[in-house]
């Protein structure tokens, strides 16, 4: 099974692949939210000062178990949900730390939105992906 049909033919393990590091680095920055000591809460955007820390790290720990069940219990709405819950908070984020640092009236300082927004970008991906997916097992053959 290609990544999309018709379309780029990445294969279903690289997709895996792809997911599976994604949903790392989304559990390790959701735990980092929560691990995070009280008060240590610098060069945070307004999007991320907006709720409490921990509040974003289960949030981001839900979302990446919501997706890894859906891929191991084969439920790809479950899949998509998880993933497009990570790429909306990522793009938040990177949208947060773009208009702080124009706030700022600063010429540096984007890296951070700029990871973000990778990452909003393959969750979106992985969750078209898992989409298609989800498709692909409901439409007969």
């Amino acid at each position: 099974m290609t990544w999309w049909r018709g379309g780029a033919g990445i294969s279903a393990s690289l997709t895996a692949v792809l997911a599976a590091v994604a949903l790392a680095a989304a559990a390790i920055s959701g735990a980092d939210y929560i691990l995070l000591p009280p008060g240590d809460a610098r060069l945070l955007s307004d999007v991320e000062a907006a709720i409490p820390l921990d509040d974003w790290g289960i949030y981001i720990l839900a979302a990446v178990s919501i997706a890894t069940a859906g891929a191991v219990l084969d439920r790809w709405w479950l899949t998509v949900l998880g993933h497009a819950a990570l790429a909306g908070v990522y793009g938040a984020f990177a949208i947060g730390v773009f208009l702080t640092v124009l706030d700022a009236g600063t010429l540096f300082g984007y890296r951070p939105g700029a990871h973000r927004f990778c990452l909003a970008t393959l969750h979106a991906v992985l969750a078209a992906s898992a989409w298609r997916r989800w498709d692909d097992a409901r439409t007969p053959t």
